[in-house]
């Protein structure tokens, strides 16, 4: 065997060197027609008939009056920024009119207009069925300009535009072009009274109209919109230079194993709306013609894209960092990839990078900045729509390494992929389109389980969201597996579908799970086998590592769906082997939470309940707090079927030590925050909790009760009921919650046995009792002097009259004080002690400022005896309604005369029993209602003068 003799680098490097040379000139020699702009002249036109809305005929040359005429009834143009669509004269100030605001009435106009354009698009170069499109009609007055921009793609299509100059008289108004390094300018002024001039440029050439100097100009502008999609070139010419192309790439296919690709940056500059090969203009479309017809037999690929290169300039550092990048990268046909191309080498530009970007102006620039300690480096940035030519290898290896890859732009791959091979059909393109369809299954694998940042995981989209995306990736498995069924390549499809199946979100969709279905069915009449034996091993999956409920449940779905696309008569079978995985599965649960109930119960409805009571059960113990235990016990009674269950569930969870379904005094108390914000949102947050708790706790006494489970009901009441707050304690405070908790739990015992309504009087003779002796205590001692307490002022008083309020408030012989103070020293008075206790009044002084007359009251007396009130007669409705109603009867029987004592201590208190009244209102009282004068202190001194009473401060 003769040796391998390595070529010499030097020779490889000069062989690369000479290939892009012939492949750019063979690029650049590809036919070229036409100008980036046009510009026409003509002395003998057709009149077009103008005529506009509102106005009427306009006679051609314009003059002075019909021209005011027209700009009264036209709007400023404007103009697009970004998504934006402004009017800002200081940028654009033309006055326009739609193209549904005037007409060309004559007759002969419309041919004459096909002329004008047929001789703009040879101007242009276009090589394509194109058309014109009335866009506006515009009028520009002295000191009228447009500011460098580029045109906006207006309608589909569009590639260019057409301007008509009008006959009418103007100097100035020129528009200047600049293109690739190359600038020009057309000008309209000259014989404008009399000529028709046409103006023509594609959409991607900056262009400025500068400000008419004097009169009018008015113009037609139509859009320039292509009809047909596939450029059009001459057939000798394309032979000519295909042959050149195909030897060029072909040397490079043979003998360049090391360069991956190369960039060919375009003439225009396209956006990735219109980054196509049939949106290609001029001798671009001539370009990607030709490429597309040989490339594909020489083993390349080729896209567009849109290349970026970032000049970076330190001021530490003299020389630049200069870095390229492509982004939107598109099939010939359009199609997004959603690929990009970082870290470029230059090398891989045609032609060189000095030839491209020498002596050419940047299309953006950031400006240094300096931020603190650092700056912000200066960069230029340039840009290029191009064409780029890969080794198909290179292609299949980069676009798979991409990280993230949606799922059309996988299947655009795909797409362009099999029409490669249904051109080529060698046996290389045949090992490339195995390899691309494993590496996209397993992408699509891996966007299942979540692993990647393929696509959002799963647990952020709705549930028709991610039906959709399994239905796309079900249709990548069906065009990739398929391809590899029909090339004999079977593992593949079932390796990739297995690692699916792992994630067990598969089951959502319908077509995925027939994908699958037909992969086991080939496999079993390949083995010979049941079907049945193929899914048990393919289902036969370990837990994760941290499972949950909603894991086991998505399990379940997913062993339903299976049973349900088999035979009946194997469906049987895969039962018994489903319940024996299900219960497996089950044992490896160990985290708990109330979202995860829901599929809970599902899942015990399949497995048995034993596995419930040694596997489930105990781990759930562990996990369950008060309001996800009180949860559970909720949902366990609104399930059907698991009856089999609920006995054992009450049974270890109320006789859990300590009890998590038991109440807590701490539970009736009102954590309501005065003011407002979070602090508040919280304690409301707090109290709503608290009332879900107690509802539960009756909730799962009357489930107990329904269910026949009286022990543990009996048992819930003697260790479930709140701890009573010691004799006397503030904590009393929260009776009437208390008193409403019994109300409730007679209600739930009534119809029960006895053992259930001996467990429970205890407790309701305490709560009485202890309320009665709460409220007895509490009732409010009457005044015996005028003496008020807290009802200091704020600390921003002033410290003078703070004083003397003070000692007014305090004295007991004082009932009357007047303030002779500043209006703001008087509000505040007033607003510190408020209308709830005090009458207030003011006097004129001449001169000086208002008297504030503050008369102390009885009313806090007044309100706090009515509410205490109020209460013992609702305490006396209770006690009244126990010992006569039905459900006091029957839980006390005999036992009712524990209560004597208790209505005896109500009826002391001389409040009449059963005609409860509210609390009185505790808004401001007229000075007729109000009772100035609290007893005993009028007694002790009615044959005094009153001169005592009142302090003057004036």
């Amino acid at each position: 065997m003769d040796d391998i003799i390595p070529m010499d680098p030097r020779t490889m490097e000069d062989m690369e060197c000479q290939f892009k040379e012939e492949l750019l000139d063979c690029l650049d020699d590809c036919d070229y027609y036409g100008s980036f702009s046009s510009l026409q002249s003509h002395q003998t036109y057709a009149n077009p008939g103008l005529a506009l809305k509102g106005f009427g005929t306009v006679g051609l040359p314009l003059g002075m009056r019909d021209a005011e005429a027209i700009a009264s009834i036209c709007k400023r143009s404007p103009f697009g920024k970004g998504d934006q669509t402004l009017v800002d004269t200081s940028v654009r100030r033309t006055w326009e009119l739609d193209a549904s605001e005037f007409e060309c009435r004559n007759p002969i106009w419309p041919g004459f207009l096909a002329h004008l354009v047929q001789k703009t698009l040879e101007e242009l170069g276009v090589r394509l069925e194109s058309h014109a499109q009335a866009y506006k009609l515009l009028l520009y007055e002295e000191g009228a300009f447009f500011k460098p921009h580029k045109d906006t793609e207006k309608v589909p299509g569009m590639f260019g535009t057409l301007v008509i100059c009008l006959p009418s008289p103007h100097t100035g108004g020129e528009v200047h072009l600049q293109h690739n390094g190359q600038e020009r300018t057309l000008t309209t002024a000259p014989g404008s009274a009399h000529n028709l001039t046409t103006l023509g440029w594609y959409s991607d050439v900056t262009h400025e109209v500068k400000p008419v100097e004097s009169g009018f100009r008015l113009a037609l502008t139509y859009n320039l919109v292509q009809d047909q999609t596939t450029p059009r070139q001459s057939a000798v010419a394309l032979d000519e230079t295909k042959a050149r192309l195909d030897q060029s790439l072909r040397l490079w296919s043979e003998t360049l194993p090391d360069l991956p690709f190369l960039l060919y940056p375009l003439s225009y500059q396209y956006t990735f709306a219109s980054l196509s090969l049939s949106a290609l203009k001029g001798q671009d479309a001539a370009k990607g013609q030709l490429i597309d017809q040989s490339a594909c037999h020489n083993g390349m690929f080729w896209f567009l894209g849109q290349l970026t290169r970032q000049k970076t300039f330190q001021t530490w550092n003299e020389s630049a960092e200069v870095e390229y990048m492509i982004e939107n990268i598109v099939t010939p046909n359009g199609l997004s990839l959603d690929w990009r191309l970082f870290e470029v080498d230059e090398t891989c530009l045609l032609p060189a990078a000095e030839e491209l970007y020498e002596r050419r102006r940047p299309d953006s620039v950031d400006e240094e900045e300096y931020t603190g300690n650092a700056s912000t480096p200066a960069s230029k940035r340039y840009h290029n729509s191009v064409l780029i030519l890969m080794r198909k290898e290179e292609a299949v290896s980069q676009f798979l390494e991409q990280s993230y890859v949606g799922t059309n732009a996988m299947l655009a791959f795909f797409e362009l992929l099999h029409n490669d091979f249904k051109m080529v059909e060698d046996e290389s393109s045949m090992q490339l389109m195995i390899h691309a369809s494993k590496g996209m299954m397993d992408k699509v694998t891996q966007k299942i389980n979540g692993h990647n940042r393929f696509l959002m995981k799963w647990e952020n989209r709705t549930l028709a969201h991610q039906s959709q995306l399994q239905d796309e990736c079900s249709t990548i498995f069906l065009s990739a597996g398929e391809f590899c069924y029909r090339n004999g390549y079977n593992d593949i499809i079932q390796d990739a579908l297995k690692e699916t199946m792992k994630a067990w979100k598969w089951f959502s969709s319908s077509s995925m799970i027939s994908i699958v279905k037909a992969a086991v069915q080939r496999e079993a009449l390949t083995r010979g086998v049941s079907p049945v034996s193929v899914w048990c091993q393919w289902l036969a999956i370990p837990p994760p590592p941290n499972p949950t409920f909603e894991y086991i449940y998505d399990v379940h779905q997913t062993l339903e769906e299976v049973q349900k696309s088999l035979l009946p008569q194997d469906q049987p079978a895969f039962t018994v082997w489903a319940t024996v995985y299900l219960t497996e599965q089950v044992g490896s649960i160990k985290l708990y939470s109330n979202r995860h109930i829901g599929e809970l119960l599902q899942v015990m409805l399949k497995i048995p309940v034993k596995v419930y009571q040694e596997s489930i059960l105990p781990n759930l113990l562990l996990y369950l707090d008060r309001l996800q235990a009180f949860y559970l016990f909720k949902q366990l009674d609104t399930w059907p079927g698991l009856e089999h269950v609920v006995k054992i569930t009450y049974g270890a969870i109320l006789n859990k030590d300590p009890a998590i379904v038991t109440l807590l005094l701490e539970d009736f108390q009102d954590n309501t925050q005065k003011g407002r914000g979070l602090q508040k949102l919280a304690s409301q947050q707090l109290n709503a909790q608290k009332e879900i708790l107690v509802r539960h706790f009756l909730d799962v006494l009357g489930y107990a009760l329904a269910l026949g489970l009286d022990d543990d009901a009996r048992a819930l009441l003697v260790r479930g009921l709140p701890e009573l707050p010691a004799p006397g304690s503030g904590q009393w405070s929260t009776w009437n919650r208390l008193i409403d908790l019994n109300e409730n739990l007679l209600g739930r015992v009534e119809a029960y046995d006895a053992k259930l309504h001996e467990a429970l009087r205890p407790y309701i003779v305490s709560t009485l009792r202890g309320t009665t002796e709460w409220l007895m205590a509490q009732r409010p001692v009457r005044p015996k002097d005028w003496k008020q307490t807290g009802h200091e002022l704020k600390p921003e008083c002033d410290p003078k009259w703070c004083t003397l309020l003070h000692q007014f408030l305090i004295s007991p012989s004082h009932s009357v004080c007047k303030f002779k103070c500043n209006q703001y020293t008087r509000e505040h008075i007033r607003r510190s002690l408020g209308e709830r206790y005090y009458v207030f009044d003011r006097e004129k002084n001449q001169p000086g400022p208002y008297t504030l007359i503050v008369n102390k009251t009885s009313n806090e007396f007044q309100q706090l005896n009515g509410v205490w009130e109020s209460n013992i007669r609702l305490l006396q409705m209770h006690l009244h309604a126990l010992r006569f109603g039905p459900a006091g009867k029957t839980v006390f029987g005999d036992e009712i005369g524990k209560f004597d004592d208790t209505d005896r201590m109500l009826l002391a208190t001389g409040v009449h029993p059963l005609q409860p009244v509210g609390p009185r209102p505790l808004g401001n009282a007229s000075a007729l209602t109000q009772n100035l004068e609290p007893r005993g202190v009028l007694d002790e001194h009615v044959a005094k003068k009153r001169r005592t009473e009142v302090i003057d401060l004036t």
